[in-house]
């Protein structure tokens, strides 16, 4: 008796072909069953009354594939992949074959032959957001983008979660205050206002140390994003948010390569590049999100129509600004205005604040109507060196100072508000 070896799908064809036979089974519901055609059932009846149940078996079994790849096609592409593009990707290994070299394979074959190659390795992706604009993660990636021809440098990235595009890309030198407001510029002129963005736990976008920021515990950056009401939400783990994490390898991996092929080799000619690689990246990579709202928002909510202008993201024009541990405070703020306090000519310091001495010489201000006896002077003094932050005694200061009640020229002070600035 021989033994034969029948795949699910022949045992099927077996068990329909002996109901058939045995009457128990009308050709149309055979043809239901099997997915096959009433003629095909009747060929297959016909073999099996002829041959048995080895008639049911493929009669291409252990041979070559009528849709195999053409093997000196699949040599030739795999020389270029573990040669020329060692390095790269399935998807860009597979426009450059096609590109370049004529090479028509498709996308999955090509990523076959990697796998089974050991030259890639396939990776599970979590399901995205609905909508275009809930939620930009947002990233920065140092690297050697220009593989020795420049100095290392960081690319400030920014994704959709919903539909993988690249909403804007920025070159800087490293990751700061500066260069996101640069980066959320960019975006906000492109796109409008995310209903969220996600980011890491950097200190531009959060205070990582206990009492050592203002009342709210927000950052220069955190307050600005308050102001435009985007939600900053930080992840705990890179994995958490691996859309960006993925997508930074893929531009160290395509947008490297790219420039290399372009000869670009500078921050300003990379920079200059980006609006041709991003949409050139997006057309190839985009998805098509689940739900056809867009979550953006305008920017012309409170004043904010153009963005290069807005008072949270820029210095006004001709104004003075300062910089204090990498943030810089914008001229309207609180502690803007302490800084840029004017002095009194009559007084003098000696030290530290709390220590004035004042000269008894100090002018009333008729136009008010009110004057200021000298020997307030040190009272105020004191003042701004006792209250340690206290913002009922700065909103005083700022009171008198504005309203004219004090006299209008400079005041030395040194290290106002608790000792934290220098001379304005």
């Amino acid at each position: 008796m021989d033994l034969l070896t029948m795949s699910k799908e022949e045992l099927s064809r077996l068990e329909v072909m002996e109901h058939l036979q045995e009457k128990r089974m009308g050709q149309r519901t055979a043809a239901e069953v099997l997915g096959v055609s009433i003629r095909q059932v009747k060929r297959l009846l016909r073999v099996y009354r002829r041959e048995g149940a080895a008639g049911l078996i493929s009669q291409q079994r252990g041979k070559p594939s009528h849709h195999q790849l053409d093997g000196e096609l699949v040599r030739a592409a795999l020389d270029l992949l573990k040669g020329r593009y060692a390095d790269f990707g399935p998807t860009l290994a597979h426009e450059k074959l096609v590109e370049l070299h004529r090479i028509e394979l498709c996308l999955g074959s090509v990523r076959k032959i990697m796998i089974e190659e050991g030259l890639w390795k396939a990776k599970k992706i979590r399901e995205r957001r609905a909508c275009h604009g809930e939620l930009e993660q947002m990233d920065g990636t140092d690297h050697d983008w220009f593989e020795g021809r420049s100095e290392r440098c960081t690319l400030l990235v920014r994704i959709d979660d919903a539909t993988g595009i690249l909403g804007a890309l920025l070159f800087v030198p490293e990751e700061s205050f500066f260069g996101y407001c640069a980066l959320l510029r960019q975006y906000l002129a492109a796109h409008g206002r995310p209903a969220g963005l996600y980011t890491d736990k950097h200190g531009i976008f959060r205070v990582n140390i206990p009492n050592a920021g203002s009342g709210d515990n927000l950052t220069q950056f955190g307050r600005a994003m308050q102001s435009l009401e985007i939600p900053i939400l930080c992840a705990n783990t890179p994995q958490a948010k691996g859309r960006v994490e993925r997508v930074n390898l893929t531009l160290q991996d395509r947008l490297v390569k790219e420039m290399r092929l372009r000869n670009i080799s500078t921050k300003q000619h990379g920079n200059a590049y980006l609006p041709e690689f991003m949409a050139d990246f997006n057309l190839r990579f985009a998805v098509q999100p689940r739900s056809s709202l867009d979550a953006h928002r305008p920017v012309q909510k409170r004043g904010l129509s153009d963005p290069d202008r807005s008072p949270h993201l820029c210095p006004p024009q001709g104004s003075r600004h300062r910089v204090r541990r990498g943030r810089w405070q914008h001229p309207y703020s609180l502690q803007s205005q302490l800084a840029l306090l004017h002095r009194f000519p009559q007084a003098d310091t000696s030290g530290r604040s709390g220590h004035c001495q004042a000269d008894r010489s100090c002018p009333a201000l008729p136009e008010q109507g009110l004057s200021i006896a000298a020997p307030c002077i040190p009272v105020i003094a004191a003042l701004m060196g006792t209250t340690k932050r206290s913002v009922e005694g700065v909103r005083i200061l700022i009171l008198l100072v504005h309203q004219n009640l004090i006299c209008s020229r400079q005041f030395p002070f040194c290290g106002c508000a608790g000792g934290n600035y220098r001379r304005g």
